[in-house]
Order: structure tokens, then C-alpha cells, then sequence
């Protein structure tokens, strides 16, 4: 049971993504025992993913998409942040990764969930 979903669309051969995954990680270790779960999407198999989490020092829950769900979210460039509801609505997407804008929106989406 979550009350918030959060993805990061990215992958492992993308600088910004590289750059950003860090502050994910971050955001990540901040709330991630409560009801807020977190899922890195990511389409490209490949040791380029172990090699990113290596560099970045980052781990986090990623999933392998067949491009279903980036798909289904319109992720058109990496990175992306999508933060989804408990009833599947999108509460917060950037196409454009934001690290300020992103953990700003989160903290006001889980704060108003408390």
C-alpha cells in the first residue's frame, strides 16, 4: 500500500541522468519508509546500468521497461520525475529533471497526504 509513487525515468548512459541520480538517491533515502515508494525506470538492459550505479553511488529499485510504462507516461527524454497518487493520477511531472522543483513538489504532495 503506497500513498505516493514516485519514478525516475532514466538511463545509464544519459550525463544529466548520471548528474541527477544522486540528488534521486537522495530524495529517496529521505522518504522512503513511509508510504512513498520508489522505482528508477529504466529501458536499456545492458552493463551500462551497473556501470551507473557504480559512478554514481546511487542504488535505488529499478525496473526494466519494455516501454510500456515510459509509454504510458509520455517520456519523451531522460531524465523525467513522474510522482503518481494512490489512485494512479499524476500529482507532478518534469520533462526537464529538476532536482529544486522535484523535491519541492514532493515535500508539499507528502505533506498534504499527513
Amino acid at each position: 500500500f503506497f500513498l505516493l509513487l514516485l519514478l525516475f525515468f532514466f538511463s545509464p548512459t544519459c550525463q544529466s541522468c548520471t548528474a541527477e541520480a544522486p540528488h534521486w538517491y537522495r530524495l529517496y533515502q529521505r522518504y522512503r519508509n513511509g508510504a512513498t515508494e520508489f522505482y528508477g525506470i529504466c529501458m536499456e538492459e545492458s552493463a551500462a546500468l551497473e556501470k551507473f550505479f557504480e559512478e554514481t553511488g546511487a542504488t535505488f529499485n529499478t525496473l526494466l521497461d519494455d516501454g510500456g510504462v515510459t509509454r504510458a507516461y509520455g517520456v519523451r527524454n531522460y531524465p523525467k520525475i513522474v510522482i503518481v497518487g494512490r489512485k494512479g493520477e499524476v500529482l507532478f511531472s518534469s520533462e526537464s529533471y529538476s532536482l529544486g522543483e522535484a523535491l519541492s513538489s514532493a515535500n508539499k504532495i507528502i505533506q498534504g497526504l499527513n
